[in-house]
């Protein structure tokens, strides 16, 4: 391409190679200024490809890592803590089958003991029958026994002559056989009164052995749901919690109705630690009035955060993505009232206690048993008290006196049905 020519003995531009070289060099610049842009948001692999994980840019990172990414360097903290994790995890899976395989053993036990007991019922029922039987065979005896005896010796005494002495002979010859028949049914009957108490025996034993094969059951299902919430505690990455507030909450704001909710201005300055260039940035929302994040520029942004798990990331208004990767506390236009007896909810198990017509409710905070949500009434001091829970993976250290309880009836003003309150009532009034 010529881009300068000679016209008499001067050099002058070529204009229509100029325009071609001005295109050209306008584009390959362009193309280099997107190359540098992308080579600084993505990462590469060793073949050159994007790899689609994120690059350590951000001055915090590059702080505690220095220029080397951290994916490349398989002993960082990152690898570390995931490393850890997985063998939390692989230590309560172990503990998982071996459980699975107790449980197994332990239905096929129960259903052992199932299958033998109702045939063992039915033996002992025939066993009853042939006890009875052999019972009824020698109660017309004892009659019988006593007159044989009584006739017997009453020849003897009247016996003069040695026919009369052989008869008499012969009468006791007959009573002793009769005893003997009846001592062999009366042994027949304890033999078989012996059987039915050893079938009655194995028959308690087999239920005894059936009623503690389905404690353990129940106590091993037990264990079990606790191993798996132990297993999505070991998995969790506690790295993240997000801040939100409730529907109720963005609407009240949004028309500027009286409301104790704090706005996301509000709540930014205190809680919000994300990076604006990674998560958005903060920009006023007239329709919302209020603070609203922007979308995020970058994909999979929360893979930034993770090159750094001992940065706790405190987002303030996430997105979708960020409220399923996180633990939320969720903020409530009005104080929180939760009733205890849910096995669904962290610190308020309690049982309503029916014999005193009580039952527990927990306020201001709830916390469910995953410790991934809670529930929290409308202050800053309690919003920051749920997030000290979830700093500490809800590990209270058995000291319970956070809880903030009260007691309520559990009939209220329905008392009619309560059977207690009636009988007092009807005594009271002279009627029993």
């Amino acid at each position: 391409m010529i881009l300068f020519k000679k016209v008499n003995g001067k050099l002058k531009v070529n204009e229509r190679h100029y325009w071609i070289f001005f295109l050209l060099a306008t584009a390959i610049t362009m193309m280099i200024t997107v190359g540098i842009a992308t080579a600084d948001a993505r990462h590469e692999d060793k073949d050159g490809n994007p790899s689609g994980q994120p690059h350590c840019y951000t001055s915090s990172c590059e702080k505690r890592f220095g220029n080397n990414d951290p994916e490349d360097n398989p002993t960082n903290e990152y690898e570390n803590v995931h490393n850890q994790r997985e063998m939390a995890m692989d230590a309560v899976n172990e503990e998982m089958k071996r459980v699975k395989i107790e449980i197994k053993e332990t239905k096929e036990v129960i259903k052992k003991l199932e299958d033998e007991l109702p045939e063992l019922r039915l033996k002992l029922l025939e066993q009853e029958d042939v006890e009875r039987l052999a019972g009824n065979e020698h109660k017309g005896m004892v009659s019988d026994l006593k007159k044989m005896k009584k006739e017997y010796r009453l020849a003897y005494d009247a016996a003069t002559t040695t026919d009369e002495m052989d008869a008499a002979k012969l009468l006791k010859v007959e009573y002793l056989d009769f005893e003997h028949q009846y001592n062999l049914k009366i042994e027949n009957e304890n033999s078989q009164s012996a059987k039915t108490i050893g079938q009655k025996e194995v028959i308690e034993e087999k239920e005894e052995a059936l009623d503690e094969a389905r404690e353990l059951l129940i106590e091993l299902e037990e264990e079990f749901e606790d191993l798996k919430h132990q297993m999505y505690m070991a998995g969790r990455n506690d790295q993240f919690i997000s801040i939100t507030l409730s529907r109720t909450c963005e609407t009240l704001i949004k028309m500027d109705y009286p409301t104790n909710c704090p706005t996301y201005a509000e709540l930014v300055p205190i809680f919000d630690n994300t990076d604006p260039r990674i998560s958005g940035a903060f920009v006023w929302d007239e329709e919302l009035n209020d603070l609203s994040r922007e979308r995020p520029k970058m994909q999979n942004y929360e893979l930034y955060y993770e090159q750094v798990p001992s940065w706790v990331v405190i987002t303030v208004d996430p997105d979708v993505r960020m409220m399923k990767k996180s633990s939320v506390i969720e903020i409530a236009p009005n104080q929180v009232r939760f009733t205890c007896g849910s096995n669904d909810s962290y610190a308020c198990d309690i049982a309503p206690d029916f014999d005193n017509n009580v039952r527990y409710i927990m306020y201001d905070i709830h916390i469910d048993k995953k410790c991934s949500h809670a529930l929290v009434s409308p202050d800053i001091k309690l919003i920051t008290e749920a997030v000290n829970h979830f700093l500490e993976s809800c590990d209270d250290g058995n000291d319970e006196n956070w809880r903030k309880l009260i007691t309520l009836p559990i009939y209220g003003d329905v008392r009619v049905y309560n059977h207690g309150w009636i009988n007092d009532f009807l005594k009271s009034v002279g009627i029993e």
